[in-house]
């Protein structure tokens, strides 16, 4: 009988814990965004998320517009990057530099279907895109801006 209670009383913090976990992450995705959009998060008392912080990290996808290593690939990753936000305004952009290539990226994506949706549109623009899978902070879906608007034309309503 006291292993009993010991054992309820050593696991009675970890449910704290737990609990005080899913508040900060629901407080960070309730807060509004830039945008003004909010997220609304329904669960039940008993439903703990086992998601981690906005800063643990999961696999998604993201478009390659630029790749090069040559005396002028830093100026053209630029270049490329403010071609994309000119055509593209509100999809996020990223120019990284690992030795000795310049890389830019857009978007995020958790799916690569989504991420071949912005790679077929920017295909008459960068013809040498291609779609990449990369490890990526969960905030980085949680900031406006980062997806593609989608109009009513392309959604099939279901009758």
């Amino acid at each position: 009988m006291k292993r009993l209670i010991i054992a309820i009383l050593a696991s009675l913090p970890l449910m704290v814990a737990a609990q005080t976990r899913h508040n900060t992450i629901v407080t960070e995705l309730a807060a509004p965004a830039i945008s003004g959009a909010r997220v609304n998060v329904a669960s039940d008392c008993d439903v703990t998320l086992s998601t981690g912080s906005l800063s643990d990290k999961v696999k998604g996808y993201r478009v390659r517009i630029y790749f090069g290593n040559n005396q002028n690939s830093r100026h053209e990753a630029y270049a490329a990057q403010e071609r994309f936000k000119g055509s593209f305004p509100g999809i996020s952009s990223n120019v990284d530099y690992t030795a000795p290539y310049f890389k830019v990226t857009v978007g995020n994506f958790l799916t690569r279907e989504e991420a071949v949706m912005l790679w077929g549109r920017l295909l008459g623009t960068f013809p040498n895109a291609f779609v990449v899978s990369y490890q990526m902070p969960v905030g980085a879906f949680a900031t406006a801006g980062d997806n593609i608007e989608i109009s009513s034309d392309d959604v099939e309503a279901d009758d």
